[in-house]
């Protein structure tokens, strides 16, 4: 028969980094850890960087150190050696993401967070105190805390361009959905729907995850080129899509990019701008391709194109314009 020791999973990668975290943070608060060696760690990725904030973040704001180290009633100076290392870490990493959570759900809901918004067709800048920078698109909204040890930001709806100043005692942490970014010096676009979350790295890095103690969504570092589209069950990545990046944040400059895309793509992206919808009328014009760039109120330019240039119908009533065969 085996051991209750021998039936527990094996940790995954992402597990594992947070039980040294989290063996890194009991060292270092008994006093017995290596500096150097801590050093050493944490410069071997990313990912162990991020995971030792989240296990600090996670105490710190839990408070649950002394209820999982268990007494040492070892001799003064003698370090306990009771291999226990591993379940600790399993609990740890549990601890510093409900830790995570319950702050995010109480800041999140507090009054230290102030709200930016845009109309339809809008268009704003978000200036932070540390020097970062926050550029909202159309009919977006965001809620932002970048006070004190805070910088957290939540993208209700929308899209939004961010320019973050990284500091590494004060981690930038975005959510969107069931969806979180914690950055680590970078330049990335974000936008948020019904259905995904769309990421697009133009500078340095970031980490996508999934917060959450069931989360289940692989975790990903995300380099500059890469664009990451992540719905509640899968994260879907596309390395080094420098010329899709581009066309996306036409509208930074006020233009809309389409290249190779369907009328159906296009009218979508113009209804996010204009107060006049576009509605095509079957799925067979709504399939045709087309590359051109437009203002992001350029409706008209859009309609003129499809009539003398792809031969299609336009109609106009009751505040839209049907385009059809």
């Amino acid at each position: 028969m085996s051991s209750s020791e021998d039936m527990k999973p094996a940790l995954t990668p992402a597990e594992q980094i947070d039980a040294q975290a989290a063996a890194w943070f009991n060292d270092r608060n008994d006093g017995t850890a290596d500096q150097a060696q801590f050093d050493a760690w944490l410069a071997q990725s990313p990912n162990n960087l991020l995971a030792y904030w989240r296990m600090e973040a996670g105490w710190d704001r839990a408070g649950l150190l002394a209820a999982v180290r268990p007494p040492n009633h070892n001799r003064p100076g003698e370090r306990d050696r009771r291999p226990w290392g591993l379940w600790l870490g399993r609990i740890a990493a549990i601890a510093a993401v409900v830790g995570i959570g319950i702050a995010a759900a109480y800041e999140f809901s507090g009054d230290k967070f102030t709200t930016y918004t845009t109309t339809i067709g809008g268009h704003r800048v978000v200036m932070l105190a540390d020097g970062s920078q926050i550029e909202l698109n159309t009919d977006t909204t965001v809620r932002v805390n970048a006070t004190g040890k805070n910088r957290r930001v939540e993208l209700v709806r929308g899209e939004a361009y961010f320019s973050v100043r990284h500091d590494e005692h004060r981690p930038f942490v975005v959510d969107a959905g069931d969806q979180r970014l914690v950055d680590l010096g970078t330049k990335f676009l974000l936008r948020r729907d019904a259905k995904e979350v769309r990421v697009g790295l133009f500078e340095g890095s970031v980490r996508l995850e999934t917060p959450g103690l069931l989360a289940s969504s692989p975790l990903a570092v995300l380099m500059a080129g890469d664009v990451a589209v992540a719905t509640s069950s899968r994260i879907l990545i596309t390395r080094g899509a420098k010329r899709e990046l581009d066309a996306e944040a036409g509208w930074r400059t006020g233009r809309l990019i389409f290249d190779h895309v369907t009328l159906a793509e296009a009218a979508s992206e113009f209804n996010r701008y204009n107060g006049v919808k576009l509605v095509i009328a079957d799925a067979g014009v709504g399939s045709r391709k087309f590359s051109s760039a437009f203002p992001t109120n350029g409706i008209e330019a859009f309609v003129r194109v499809a009539q003398k240039s792809l031969g299609l119908h336009v109609e106009r009533r009751n505040g839209e314009i049907l385009i059809s065969n």
